[in-house]
């Protein structure tokens, strides 16, 4: 509880969940014949990453949390489920790069949204998939958006990645 209450007073958010539809239309903004490294960005207790990973048996799912009990009880999770395709990692995805990734998937606020936008425009290659619960990419037009029949009418963005702004 200490973990999770620090991790949260030092990034302003708490390991939140994405609700069963949300994982589910995030799956679905996600090629269909994924393969490479994807990454989950904030994966708290793991269940984004653990569906990504069971969906998709050629991708190498990677999990970064900074909070320790989720990133334990996610590979605990993802071991009692027999996914081997999926790692956690605890670690500030700000400090990870991203060049390799084939799709970046994550569930922030809307301060972490616009920090996270200059590094994955510096990173991704333009084109790589990126998928977002709730929370707009600034400046980024989505290629597609999708609003959940639910009690927050959650919105699910896919993007493509620009690539760095044009000066």
């Amino acid at each position: 509880a200490v973990s999770i209450a620090w991790t949260t007073f030092r990034t302003g958010i708490s390991p939140m969940p994405s609700s069963r539809r949300a994982r589910k239309a995030m799956l679905l903004r996600l090629p269909r014949d994924l393969e490479g490294r994807v990454y989950d960005l904030g994966s708290g207790w793991g269940g984004l990453a653990i569906a990504i990973a069971r969906a998709h048996p050629r991708a190498e799912v990677i999990g970064y949390e900074l909070s320790a009990i989720p990133v334990l009880c996610a590979r605990l999770f993802a071991r009692i489920r027999g996914v081997n395709n999926v790692r956690f990692e605890r670690r500030d995805f700000f400090d990870a790069t991203y060049e390799d990734a084939v799709a970046v998937v994550t569930y922030l606020f809307p301060d972490g949204m616009a920090k996270l936008c200059m590094k994955l425009e510096e990173e991704l290659a333009v084109g790589t998939t990126v998928v977002s619960n709730t929370f707009r990419v600034p400046g980024w037009e989505p290629e597609k958006m999708v609003t959940m029949r639910d009690l927050h009418r959650t919105r699910i963005y896919g993007y493509r990645a620009p690539g760095p702004p044009q000066m």
